[in-house]
C-alpha cells in the first residue's frame, strides 16, 4: 500500500506540473504589454505566477527517483539506459520543431543554421528543459556518490551554497541589474537546477504532519503573492508596462519558496483509498503520468496549431474571457496532447519517440 501511495503522489505531482507548464505557455501572450488590456494582463500574471513551481517540481521528481537508482547501477548502465530513453525523442522532436519553424512559422533557417542552432539554443522555446535534464543526467553518478557518502552537515552546506549562489545572488543581480564577481553560472547553467535535483532526493523521505501543512500553505501563498505583485511593480512602476520576468525565473527565491511546499504538501496528504484502489482511476492516473514526458514534447505544437488558428476556428481562449479561457484552453491542450502521445505509444515502431 505504501508503494501505491508513493506512486499516487508522484503521479499527481507530474500531472499538476505538466498542466502548469501548459498554463504558463498559454498565458504568456497576455503578459507582453501591460497597458493594452489590464484585466487580461492580470489574468495572465496570476495564472503564470501561480504555476511557476511546475519546472522545479519536474527537476525535484527526477532527483527523487534517479539519484536513488544511480546508487544501485554502474555508471555505464545508468547513462546508457537514460540517454537511450531521452536522446532519440530529443533529436526527433528537435528536428520536427526546426521543420515547424521553417514550414509553419516561415522562418528563414538553412540546414547549416539548424546544425549551428542545435548546439547554440533549443529548437523551440520549451526544449531548454531537455538540455538541462541531459546535463543533470551526466552529473547524476557524481551526485549519487556524493549523497551516499556525505554527512548531513555537508549536504546542508552544499544546499546553502546553492541557495546563495544559485538562487539568492542571481535574484538580487537581476532585480537591481548588477553583476558581481561572485556570479558562478551563466544564464543557461544547470547549476541553477542542481539544488532542486538534490532537494527532491532529500524531501522524498520526509512526511509532513498535518499540523505543519497549514504553515506550508501559508508559505506558498506568501511567495505567490510576492511573485504576482512583485511582477506587477517591476513591470508597471519600473519598466513602464514592459513585462519584467525577474521573479518568474525558476531559480528565483520566490519560486523556490513556492516549489518546496507544493512538493511536500502533495506528498504528505493522505489520499483517499478509493483513489488508490479504484482500477479505473489508477489506469487513468498512471496512463496520463506515463505520457507526461511525451506531452511535454508535443504540447507546444498543439498550442501553436490552436493559437495560430491553423484549424480555421476560434479557440476557447479567444471565445472566453482569459480568466476562464486560459485554464480551459490549457485543459484542452493537455487532453489533445495526451491523446496524441498515447496513440503514438501504441505503435511499436513509434513509441520510442515519446519517452
Amino acid at each position: 500500500m505504501a508503494h501505491a501511495r508513493r506512486v499516487i503522489w508522484a503521479d499527481l505531482l507530474k500531472i499538476f506540473a505538466i498542466y502548469g507548464v501548459i498554463i504558463i505557455h498559454s498565458s504568456a501572450p497576455y503578459l507582453v504589454q501591460y497597458d493594452k488590456r489590464e484585466t487580461y494582463w492580470w489574468a495572465g500574471n496570476l495564472y503564470d505566477s501561480f504555476y511557476r513551481w511546475c519546472i522545479p517540481i519536474f527537476f525535484m521528481l527526477s532527483g527523487a527517483f534517479i539519484l536513488e537508482q544511480v546508487q544501485k547501477e554502474s555508471v555505464r548502465h545508468f547513462l546508457l539506459k537514460r540517454f537511450k530513453r531521452i536522446c532519440v525523442p530529443f533529436l526527433f522532436w528537435s528536428a520536427l520543431y526546426f521543420l515547424w519553424r521553417v514550414s509553419v512559422n516561415k522562418e528563414q533557417i538553412s540546414f547549416i543554421d539548424i546544425l549551428r542552432l542545435f548546439i547554440k539554443e533549443p529548437a523551440y522555446y520549451h526544449l531548454w528543459f531537455i538540455y538541462s535534464l541531459i546535463g543533470l543526467y551526466f552529473l547524476s553518478p557524481f551526485i549519487g556518490i556524493y549523497l551516499k557518502h556525505a554527512t548531513k552537515g555537508n549536504i546542508r552546506f552544499f544546499l546553502l551554497s546553492w541557495f546563495i549562489f544559485g538562487s539568492l545572488l542571481p535574484t538580487i543581480e537581476s532585480l537591481f541589474s548588477i553583476e558581481t564577481y561572485l556570479s558562478i553560472a551563466t544564464p543557461s547553467s544547470i547549476f541553477y537546477y542542481t539544488g532542486y535535483f538534490i532537494l527532491g532526493y532529500l524531501l522524498k523521505s520526509i512526511h509532513v504532519k498535518s499540523r505543519w501543512l497549514i504553515f506550508l500553505v501559508l508559505l506558498f501563498i506568501a511567495a505567490f503573492v510576492l511573485t504576482v505583485y512583485g511582477t506587477y511593480y517591476l513591470t508597471v512602476k519600473v519598466r513602464d508596462g514592459l513585462f519584467n520576468e525577474v521573479l518568474y525565473e525558476y531559480y528565483s527565491v520566490n519560486v523556490l519558496i513556492m516549489s518546496i511546499p507544493i512538493f511536500l504538501i502533495i506528498k504528505s496528504i493522505r489520499w483517499p483509498d478509493a483513489l488508490i484502489e479504484c482500477k479505473i482511476v489508477n489506469f487513468l492516473f498512471h496512463s496520463l503520468a506515463l505520457c507526461i514526458p511525451g506531452i511535454y514534447l508535443v504540447h507546444a505544437i498543439v498550442i501553436s496549431v490552436f493559437k495560430g488558428h491553423l484549424l480555421q476556428f476560434k479557440t476557447i481562449d479567444t471565445v472566453f474571457n482569459p480568466w476562464i479561457g486560459i485554464p480551459l484552453f490549457a485543459a484542452i491542450v493537455l487532453i489533445v496532447s495526451f491523446s496524441i502521445v498515447y496513440a503514438i505509444k501504441q505503435v511499436p515502431g513509434l513509441k520510442s519517440l515519446v519517452p
